[in-house]
């Protein structure tokens, strides 16, 4: 059976993210990278990632309208650029929004709103993650379960 891949959109190409890239496209997801740095934002980091945007991710955000069954990852590392990322997909409300970071520093990022309940913060399934990899299997896991969830539902 044929099953429609999701398309899966992360804000952000730091080292943390390379094995999160990695195991997301071998689970199908299509992964766009979304960063400014074309160090970083490369075949190279991340050959496994089927678009890679250089732009910075708050003007990225500004100028385009993601799809509304998307998932989308923010783990950009800078307040500012998460922060205008974030305040535009919570108008628009994507199938799964997932940051990275502390619920403290989410809580900071949407000030004075509250932290919707559709919002994933911190993003992953808590299994005491430590590292880039484990970090990235708890993200993947949360992601797999939420693309399950919309084919039952």
């Amino acid at each position: 059976m044929f099953t429609k891949r999701e398309r899966l959109y992360i804000f952000g190409a730091g080292t943390d993210i390379e094995p999160l890239v990695k195991i997301a496209s071998k689970l199908d997801f299509i992964v766009c990278l979304i960063d400014p740095r074309t160090a970083r934002c490369n075949k190279e980091n991340f050959p496994t990632a089927e678009e890679l945007i250089i732009e910075f991710p708050h003007v990225y955000i500004q100028q385009k309208d993601l799809p509304l069954n998307s998932f989308v990852l923010i783990m950009t590392h800078n307040f500012r650029w998460d922060q205008t990322v974030l305040k535009s997909l919570i108008k628009k409300t994507p199938k799964y929004i997932g940051i990275l970071g502390p619920k403290k520093r989410t809580e900071r990022l949407l000030y004075p709103e509250l932290i919707p309940d559709f919002l994933h913060t911190p993003v992953g399934i808590d299994i005491s993650a430590e590292g880039s990899e484990e970090i990235a299997i708890s993200i993947s896991a949360e992601l797999i379960k939420k693309r399950n969830r919309n084919k039952i539902n």
